[in-house]
């Protein structure tokens, strides 16, 4: 009896533990608020375990979490522990040891996805603009579109402009949507700027579709999920993504990657739109708008040398990820002199800084 009622507590400290590979948090802090999915598969479960008991649910739970998950009684510190011994093994030759940060801003393409990925987007945008523009051809957003496409063509045409024109609207639907789809197929490819915020909204609504309805996948290099799992639950780190692009259009980007959904460990999306990479009191900005008022405390990892050296010198860490290996353009010597270098994110190991005053970690 007595051995049993020892149990519970464990027990209940690892039930505690295993919820961490769906942590729910809320950035109230920062003054962004939002939920990381899994709320609803969470409240799911929590009625499958009042139905069929907490033995089931754990057990449910432990199968959700197995990858991660270390076999170790003694309650969510050691089985912190445990992973973070198991993580030690996995760190190859090429390791860098970094002072561990409280958050982290990542960049998106060439740090999380391949810089050839905007590439094919393009060239998806192109090959499926057709189906598209018939699929659409009658909503709002579309019928707004190509108003605007049509008085800009008009003019660059009576400018000289050489740009495919659009059949009016007294034409048939068939013959707008064939001369709609090679008008903007064509300025596409020309990067026609009269009409370049145009084409990005166009393109970005047909991206939007496609993910939504798991037609196209976003690249993720293969151990960016592991990379952000010890970060975010063994480390205890925040993290945000940090790209020139909306929130939301981050966040459909990073939930419709190849590796599965990957807002669960991003605390938010941060928008770097106009230089705001290049501009060192841009970064101080940012550490201000995270309330992280020693900026050490925040590390931007990211693939540019250049911008790594405005963050720090905003005050800043930074990591550059030369996804090549080679050290040549603008990873030549002159280049990274005096910056953190790694070839992928698994050659990050993060330890606690000797000289900090010992405090309780916090999620």
């Amino acid at each position: 009896m007595n051995d049993e009622k020892q149990q519970q507590p464990l027990e209940s400290n690892k039930s505690e533990s295993v919820k961490s590979c769906d942590l729910v948090q809320t950035e109230q802090s920062t003054g962004f608020v939002r939920s990381t999915p899994g709320v609803e598969t969470s409240a799911l479960m929590a009625t499958t375990a009042a139905a069929s008991g907490q033995e089931e649910y754990n057990n449910s739970q432990t199968k959700q979490c197995a990858k991660y998950q270390p076999s170790v009684s003694g309650g969510f510190d050691a089985v912190v522990q445990e992973e973070r011994k198991q993580r030690k093994q996995m760190f190859g030759p090429n390791v860098q040891r970094i002072i561990k940060p409280s958050n982290i801003l990542i960049d998106i393409y060439g740090v999380i996805s391949s810089w050839s990925f905007a590439s094919d987007l393009k060239v998806y945008a192109l090959d499926t603009m057709s189906s598209y523009l018939r699929d659409n051809w009658d909503s709002k957003f579309l019928k707004t579109m190509m108003t605007r496409l049509r008085e800009q063509v008009t003019i660059d045409r009576e400018a000289g402009i050489d740009v495919p024109n659009i059949a009016p609207d007294s034409a048939t639907r068939e013959d707008q949507i064939e001369t709609a789809s090679a008008s903007i197929r064509w300025q596409m490819k020309n990067k026609h700027n009269t009409t370049k915020s145009q084409m990005g909204h166009l393109c970005a609504n047909l991206w939007s579709q496609a993910y939504e309805t798991g037609k196209l996948k976003t690249h993720a290099y293969p151990e960016v999920a592991d990379a952000f799992h010890y970060w975010r639950f063994e480390e205890f780190i925040k993290i945000y993504s940090y790209a020139s692009g909306s929130p939301d259009g981050q966040r459909l980007f990073l939930r419709s990657s190849v590796l599965g959904d990957l807002n669960r460990y991003v605390a938010n999306a941060l928008n770097a739109s106009g230089g705001y990479k290049f501009d060192s009191d841009k970064f101080r900005s940012v550490a201000s708008a995270l309330r992280e008022s020693h900026l050490p405390n925040l590390i931007y990892i990211t693939d540019c040398p250049k911008k790594a050296k405005n963050a720090i010198k905003a005050g800043l860490r930074s990591i550059v990820v030369n996804r090549t290996g080679k050290s040549v353009g603008k990873y030549e010597p002159n280049n990274t002199e005096g910056l953190i270098v790694v070839t992928n994110l698994s050659d990050i190991q993060f330890i606690d800084d000797p000289n900090a005053t010992p405090h309780m970690n916090c999620c």
